[in-house]
């Protein structure tokens, strides 16, 4: 259904599915071929109704080339540990960008922080956001876990605190407070924050005096005041 459902619903050129069991596998190609004979390729007006492709394929998603993927869901829900330690060695070889959809946290991320050796090339594997309680077709309130490839932020060279501007320095606090993927920009309006930290700074502060923020909405403001002026 997921993969009808992306096909039907979405934009997405190809959308496919990989089933080890082969009731269920036949069960999809059948519904698929009912969707053909019907002649519908999509529900999305304008949407072109050529060049875009579904399909099932009956066999191990661990065995199987899926290298040009750039988004994955996973019914992970009753995966063993052993099969998603193996299916994060593959998801991990994957291009930058790609996303992965799980019911289930890789094991890694199991139980509280990550524990992964730093050069471990699973690092690439980054929790993006966790999605709490979503309603399934089995009942409500299971979370789906997005995980993105992203080689550069695993892999980033130590971070020189001592030889950054100060914007730098800030955003990079933000980052780490937040979290993988994060920046001020969830908590806030970047654009309204500059333009009252350069309204702050036009004031020209001198040393001792004392600037107090009402309605802090991250510190991010105080911060910069903190090193840009005299304060």
């Amino acid at each position: 259904r997921m993969v009808l459902q992306v096909y039907l619903a979405t934009p997405a050129r190809r959308a496919t599915g990989v089933e080890v069991a082969e009731p269920r596998y036949k069960l999809a190609a059948r519904a698929l071929k009912v969707l053909e004979a019907a002649e519908v390729s999509t529900l999305l007006p304008g949407m072109p109704g050529t060049g875009r492709e579904a399909r099932f394929v009956n066999e191990d998603f661990k065995s199987m080339n899926i290298s040009d993927a750039t988004a994955i869901y996973m019914a992970s829900l009753f995966f063993p540990k052993e099969v998603m330690g193996l299916l994060a060695e593959k998801l991990s070889r994957l291009r930058d960008g790609t996303r992965i959809a799980t019911l289930v946290k890789f094991p890694f991320d199991v139980y509280g922080a990550r524990r992964l050796p730093k050069d471990s090339p699973l690092q690439a594997l980054r929790l993006r956001q966790t999605l709490p309680n979503l309603t399934m077709s089995w009942g409500p309130g299971n979370p789906v876990y997005v995980y993105e490839v992203d080689r550069a932020e695993a892999f980033a060279p130590p971070f020189d605190f001592a030889r950054v501007a100060v914007p730098e320095l800030v955003e990079e606090v933000y980052r780490r407070a937040i979290g993988s993927g994060g920046s001020r920009s969830q908590l806030e309006v970047p654009e309204l924050s500059d333009a009252l930290l350069r309204a702050v700074q036009s004031l020209q502060l001198g040393s001792g005096e004392e600037v107090c923020e009402i309605g802090t909405s991250s510190g991010w403001l105080p911060m910069r005041i903190a090193f840009d002026t005299g304060a």
